[in-house]
């Protein structure tokens, strides 16, 4: 979420947290049987961007759509584009002081960001009930929490897995791991399976992260194993 500068976005901060657990988890609403009548609302426009595939474009429209047609007072606007042109044109919005109320952010730019003043803080929604956490682990929101503060709600989380090529290991002579698997037996098989030298190609998010996580070094004084991740990095300050 974006923190803009004109007056409007205080008036708006409900709405808006109300759009960003609308489409991270779905909202709920009330209805005329159990709520007392309200005088109707006044009419609000808000902006929102996201990067990805088509099929993510798709399915976000859709769920703007819905929400439009349970708050219909609301006017959505949205844009989005693929990873590299979004980051440009968000740094081009940041820099004008134009951001959209709702923009999708990631870990290797939201503590950045959350330290420029971008993005508005969501501590007081959440305590307050207009964003209803209850249903939403501890752990995904700690995704979007930066310097102790709540600025971000997880859309979702990733799994990661092994996808096991079980013709090679058939050519290799090799038995298929069984689900007790260690590190030390992944080394074993790379071995047995290239010959004297133990190396793992450049890996993007399965061995370097875990292997990260326990303080094993990613790289041997030899060279012999290797691992490369580019997936986590510290942002600039």
């Amino acid at each position: 979420m974006s923190r803009r500068c004109g007056g409007a976005v205080l008036e708006r901060a409900g709405v808006i947290a109300c759009m960003v657990v609308m489409i991270a988890i779905t909202l709920v609403s009330h209805t005329s049987r159990f709520a007392a009548a309200q005088p109707a609302a006044s009419p609000v426009e808000l902006r929102i961007a996201w990067w990805g595939s088509q099929d993510r474009h798709n399915r976000t429209i859709k769920a703007i759509e819905l929400f439009q047609k349970k708050h219909p007072h609301i006017k959505v606007s949205y844009e989005f584009a693929g990873w590299s042109d979004y980051w440009t044109k968000m740094t081009t919005q940041a820099a004008g002081r134009n951001l959209p109320d709702v923009m999708q952010q990631d870990y290797a730019y939201i503590a950045e960001w959350s330290s420029r003043g971008l993005l508005a803080l969501l501590d007081d929604h959440v305590k307050n009930g207009t964003i209803d956490t209850r249903s939403v682990p501890e752990a995904l929101l700690k995704g979007g929490v930066v310097g102790g503060k709540l600025v971000a709600i997880n859309l979702g989380s990733n799994s990661q897995c092994w996808v096991i090529d079980l013709d090679a290991f058939k050519n290799a002579g090799l038995e298929p791991p069984a689900p007790t698997w260690t590190w030390s037996d992944f080394e074993k098989i790379g071995a047995s399976s290239s010959g004297a030298r133990s190396i793992f190609q450049r890996d993007s998010g399965g061995t370097a992260p875990t292997a990260r996580e326990s303080g094993t070094p990613t790289t041997s004084r030899s060279s012999t194993i290797s691992a490369c991740c580019c997936a986590c990095r510290r942002p600039r300050r």
